[in-house]
């Protein structure tokens, strides 16, 4: 039985007319598909890339002119589209009328693209079967490259609201051009995906969600939700130099409520003298910029430290009743604010981002009890 392998199915490569006797003109065609960005990439077999180009037109051509080819030059045509990619060669020759064997193998070059037949003793049954067991194979590694807890996943803590940013594994050096391709594991959908060409350091093909921008192949996720938290799988593609090769990494986001800020007063050194106390709550210990204003006039007091917690002592006259005092707190890139408004009688009204105030007030709370005696 002679089993044939042709070029994948739908990528033509045919010479058309040249400008000249020593120029050939190649075009590589994707049939039998619905318009979509396809990129295509020109290859001299052993010496590397000639040309790409991306567009819309399920198509690319190439022109050569001698000295730039010669007799026995294979010219792949690789196009990468969607998550598929597929490429075909010819073989070039002066009268583009030549017949060749190839290690083993019958190689046929004209004016349609190179066809390759080898020959060999098999069964039908075992033709189907290999092709069902490779079918089988490539489904099983999806679903433990997805579906599988990850237990090499790194780990990355982020604050609800804030920008956080997901690394991707390093690209091999050999690398000229990659697809990348992130993956919200929980729901198998592409989040954003892209190529980047590292010579020119410049993207192509970008798809991504709103509030999602890349960079190279790490991710950025803008004003984070707990919905967010996560596994996110990272795929890159070596496109080029072939044959192609994928690697994946995995990172886990675990989106945390926004630490709280509380502004307490404590017993002062005397009856003159007040301590306030602005503490940062639920937060990893890291250095944080406390900043004491008093309202209306500017800044009493600044402190940076890992203590998450700041104390201001104001005696008088520097404070009078009515005095409304805000600790600033600045860390990683957020800020947050309270405020306490002072009373000679130890009791004040305090305040957060949400403007809540609470006032206590134990001539109040006297006439009310009196009131219901009478």
């Amino acid at each position: 039985m002679c089993v044939y392998q042709w070029p994948p199915p739908g990528l033509s490569l045919q010479k058309q007319n040249g400008s000249n006797d020593s120029c050939i003109l190649l075009l590589c065609s994707l049939e039998a598909l619905n318009p979509e960005l396809v990129n295509f990439t020109w290859i001299r077999e052993g010496q590397g890339s000639l040309y790409s180009s991306t567009s819309y037109d399920m198509n690319s051509s190439l022109d050569l002119c001698k000295p730039d080819w010669s007799d026995g030059d294979t010219i792949i045509c690789h196009a990468n589209y969607s998550n598929s990619q597929t490429q075909t060669r010819i073989r070039l020759a002066s009268h583009m009328l030549l017949t060749k064997i190839v290690g083993g193998r019958i190689a046929w070059t004209g004016s349609s693209s190179l066809r390759m037949c080898e020959c060999r003793s098999v069964s039908q049954d075992e033709h189907i079967d290999n092709m069902y067991l490779k079918w089988v194979t490539n489904h099983l590694l999806f679903f433990t490259l997805i579906y599988l807890p990850h237990t090499d996943a790194e780990s990355i803590r982020a604050v609800k609201g804030e920008t956080v940013r997901l690394s991707c594994h390093s690209l091999p050096d050999d690398s000229v051009q990659v697809s990348v391709e992130w993956i919200n594991s929980a729901t198998s959908k592409t989040i954003c995906k892209w190529k980047f060409d590292k010579k020119s350091e410049s993207y192509t093909a970008m798809q991504c969600i709103p509030h999602v921008t890349f960079n190279r192949t790490s991710l950025s996720i803008e004003n984070v939700q707990f919905s967010h938290s996560g596994i996110y799988s990272c795929k890159t593609t070596r496109l080029i130099p072939p044959p192609s090769v994928d690697n994946i990494s995995n990172v886990k986001l675990q989106v945390e409520a926004p630490p709280g800020l509380s502004l307490q007063k404590q017993n002062g050194s005397n009856d003159s003298c007040i301590l306030l106390l602005c503490s940062l709550e639920a937060l990893n210990p890291e250095l944080v910029n406390f900043t004491w204003i008093r309202e209306g006039q500017g800044s009493l007091y600044s402190s940076t430290s890992y203590d998450m917690n700041s104390s201001l002592d104001l005696c008088k006259p520097d404070w009078s009743d009515g005095d409304t005092i805000i600790c600033h707190a600045n860390y990683s890139n957020n800020t947050t604010q309270t405020h306490i408004i002072l009373t000679s009688d130890s009791e004040s009204e305090y305040g957060s981002d949400k403007v809540l105030r609470r006032k206590y007030s134990a001539m109040l709370l006297t006439y009310e009890f009196a009131h219901g005696l009478f």
